[in-house]
């Protein structure tokens, strides 16, 4: 890793991922500045005396993020000792550096007001930041210590042992624990559960036992004044020229200033940091080779069927904290312990269970339940608007915006008052979308504050029907990002992605991407620079853009019409029970991997693979992104088949999380235009060509040509002629004809003509047990000999090929090797 050179004076200067700013145990001094990006803050437990900056990296934990426009540096500035933390870039970032010794900088700060005053206000920020993220941490900690504690509270092995005084639920050993609990259980007179019993992962016989008291009591605002920092938190928000004037007349307020706010983030980052060691521990404790996990799944039950559903449940809550360990920890569990791979089949096996009819939630009595739990969706508009932190104009009229649209008895109404009211409440509501997306961005984006409108799209409780408020309850406790197949997720987690560069912007509805944007706007004349917003090659534009071209515009399309969409989620907006439109992520996964079963080579691509043996053209499986977008929607949107215009990048499918639509049908209609874009992309500019253009032109022409076509008969010209009179484009020809063939011929129905089966056998293959099937009848025949022979052809090439590398004794690359199994399909 490359390390910064903090005695280097910068300005605006792009450092790449995976730079360290600072490095713990740098004695350096600066004020960095970070403009555009995020940073993780990272401390190492250990000895660090030796070790390189890589090494020190690796042994740390993360205690914070920064995010632009921030700073980071100032902390360490309050005395002369070495850096205690490590400053690495997640990001790209943009940033300043400002060399100062710890002597010079009041001085350095009172001599440079707008630079003091950013500091001082971006240590209230990063001060807000670490309390929102130790409350993140504490969550986390607390569905772990529950996966624990089920674990032990089900089993059945006894073990009689002394409880030492320092003995916690970190060192006893599974028998150990389950002992002390049960003991626990009896001396407080609670009833225990029966072994195996699945509704321990509700947490509600912890609860009962006191296991989490402890943990309760930490709060980041007993740790510091905070009374006193919410006093600076006032007073740095005044005006610059208010507190210039205070400032230099008073140095030493300027100084006790800086040191309060400094030494109320260093005892908040220690107390992260403690949180997040507690929070490996327990991670290493259930999951580790021998852990606790491993030691049930091989334990029998007497009961199979309740230890399968268990098991099954113990599986889905890990998969449940594994993106909040992403999220905030920085790293992916399921690559570190090897028992994710058995838990990713366990969850998603399926269990006999009373809790069928609620979707696999662990029994309880419901009513009583969300009785409860729905007192956390009161005030939830004014709740959401203090987070955001927006101003009192802003606050006053989209208060009164949302009421407006509360009162009106028909919310989706054609009539001009509330169309103009949709209007500028839209406008408003993405704004307040972009403000909360940024501040939870890097913690936990699933926080219920401000998470249930990022990914629900609920901003009042009074717009869903109780029945509609229990249901999005239950659902939110789901996972809302799949990615261990077809990745689907709903739109913060993808705005994530943009963030991180791991994706680019999406292509506006002409065509143009992100890059374009940036290059048109080089050319703007001064009116236009005015009228346009001014978009910078930064990730927090990015984001930006995503939001405001993509997002804004894509809402009112999946909603169906433009004039009478609402981005929100409001019961008069659904066509059934919520239960039935809403898109669980997992289950949209699933019903794209249906079609996938049946149309393998749905998401494969030519591509040019190189080696060292030269270049193949290959076909490559490139799973689209799949985003469900906080609304309810009639429309289904395949928005672009690539990510750029490099052949191996994901697409993006747009979806309505609440669907008033037919789903499978729906579904298809995306997959045959995807398959339609993806060919013409391919084929570029001869798409028309009935050999050069691949699956389009062979359509093409097919539709083009049908009366010339010696294969067809009259009755089949006449019914061409009838579709083609029927729809619009080739496009939609070819979606129907695509359903036909997926839905019908899949299952030996026959229900195309000659020449278009034709073409979908050769392009759009059934899988080889299928097509062998198939065969045996005469329409089918020749078709599969042919592909048989074309695809024998490729083989041949392929174990050419491979007999190089194994001679030069190398082993075959990855994609070539996938490439053969494609074949072998």
């Amino acid at each position: 890793m490359e390390v910064f050179d903090l005695n280097q004076r910068v300005a605006n200067k792009k450092v790449e991922a995976g730079t360290i700013l600072i490095l713990q145990g740098q004695s350096e001094k600066a004020i960095t500045m970070v403009h555009s990006g995020m940073a993780e803050l990272l401390s190492c437990e250990s000895d660090i005396e030796g070790m390189s900056p890589d090494e020190v990296i690796k042994s740390s934990v993360r205690v914070g993020l920064i995010k632009g426009e921030s700073v980071c540096g100032v902390v360490g500035l309050r005395s002369p000792r070495p850096s205690y933390t490590s400053v690495l870039t997640v990001t790209d970032c943009i940033i300043t550096n400002l060399p100062v010794s710890v002597e010079n900088l009041i001085q350095s700060l009172q001599s440079r007001i707008r630079l003091n005053l950013r500091v001082l206000r971006a240590l209230v920020q990063r001060i807000e930041s670490a309390v929102f993220l130790f409350k993140n941490y504490k969550y986390l900690w607390h569905k772990l210590a529950s996966i624990q504690d089920s674990i032990a509270l089900a089993t059945t092995t006894h073990e009689a042992f002394e409880i030492k005084s320092d003995q916690t639920r970190y060192n006893m050993s599974l028998s150990q624990y389950s002992e002390y609990l049960r003991k626990l259980g009896s001396d407080k007179n609670l009833p225990l559960s029966e072994p195996w019993d699945h509704n321990l992962f509700l947490g509600r016989l912890q609860q009962d036992l006191g296991l989490y008291n402890e943990e309760d009591l930490l709060r980041p605002e007993a740790v510091i004044d905070y009374q006193q920092f919410v006093f600076f938190k006032r007073l740095v928000k005044k005006s610059d020229k208010i507190l210039a004037n205070l400032f230099y007349q008073d140095e030493p307020s300027n100084y006790y200033t800086f040191q309060f706010l400094g030494k109320a983030m260093e005892q908040l980052l220690d107390l992260n940091k403690s949180m997040v060691l507690n929070i490996k521990s327990l991670m290493g404790i259930l999951y580790s080779a021998g852990g606790w996990v491993e030691q049930i799944l091989a334990l029998d039950g007497d009961d199979e069927n309740k230890k399968n559903i268990f098991d099954h449940f113990m599986a889905k809550f890990t998969w449940h904290c594994r993106k909040d360990i992403q999220q905030l920890l920085g790293y992916d569990p399921a690559e570190q312990f090897d028992i994710y791979k058995d838990l990713v089949k366990l969850k998603s096996a399926p269990v006999v269970t009373e809790a069928k009819a609620s979707k696999d939630v662990p029994v309880v009595k419901t009513d009583q339940a969300l009785g409860q739990g729905l007192a956390k969706y009161k005030n939830l508009l004014k709740r959401i608007l203090d987070f955001a932190e927006v101003s009192d104009e802003f606050r006053e009229t989209f208060t009164e915006l949302t009421y407006k649209i509360k009162a009106l008895k028909d919310r989706y109404s054609m009539d001009k008052e509330p169309i103009e009211l949709r209007k500028e409440f839209s406008a408003m509501y993405w704004e307040l979308y972009e403000i909360c997306f940024f501040k939870v961005l890097g913690s936990d984006l699933k926080s219920f504050i401000p998470g249930i409108m990022l990914h629900f799209g609920l901003i009042d409780e009074d717009f869903l029907t109780k029945e509609d408020l229990e249901f999005l309850d239950q659902a939110y406790s789901k996972e809302l990002f799949v990615d261990h197949d077809i990745p689907v997720m709903t739109l913060p987690y993808f705005l994530e992605k943009v963030y991180k560069d791991e994706v680019m912007p999406s292509m506006d509805d002409m065509g143009d991407s992100f890059r374009d944007r940036l290059k048109r706007q080089e050319r703007f004349t001064k009116k236009e620079t005015e009228a346009e917003i001014i978009y910078r090659n930064t990730a927090e534009d990015k984001v930006r853009y995503e939001i405001e071209k993509i997002v804004a515009n894509v809402q009112p399309l999946l909603f169906g019409n433009r004039r009478r969409s609402l981005p929100i989620l409001c019961s008069q907006g659904f066509l059934g029970k919520s239960e039935r439109l809403f898109q669980e992520p997992e289950e949209v996964s699933q019903r794209f991997n249906e079609v996938r079963t049946r149309d393998f080579s749905v998401f494969f691509r030519e591509v040019v693979a190189h080696s060292k043996f030269g270049s193949d053209v290959i076909k490559m499986e490139v799973l689209p992104n799949i985003v469900l977008y906080p609304t309810i929607g009639e429309r289904m949107m395949m928005w672009q088949e690539l990510d750029g215009r490099k052949r191996s990048t994901q697409g993006r499918f747009f979806l309505p999380l609440y669907f008033n639509g037919k789903l499978e049908s729906s579904i298809l209609e995306l997959l045959g235009a995807f398959r339609w874009e993806m060919s013409k992309t391919i084929a570029g500019a001869k798409w028309t060509d009935p050999v050069e253009g691949g699956l389009v032109g062979y359509y093409y022409d097919y539709i083009n040509f049908y009366q010339k076509h010696p294969k067809l008969s009259l009755t089949v010209k006449e019914e061409i002629k009838a579709l083609v009179k029927k729809t619009r484009s080739d496009k939609e020809r070819f979606i129907k004809d695509y359903q036909t063939w997926i839905e019908n011929e899949y299952e030996g129905r026959v229900k195309l003509n000659a020449a278009n089966r034709e073409i979908f056998y050769k392009f759009c293959p059934f899988p080889k047990e299928v097509r062998e099937v198939l065969a045996k009848k005469p329409l089918y025949t020749s078709l599969e000999n042919r592909y048989v022979n074309n695809t024998r052809k490729a083989m041949l090439r392929m174990d050419s090929k491979r007999k190089r590398f194994e001679k030069a004794g190398i082993p075959l690359p990855e994609d070539l090797e996938l490439y053969i199994k494609y074949l072998e399909q």
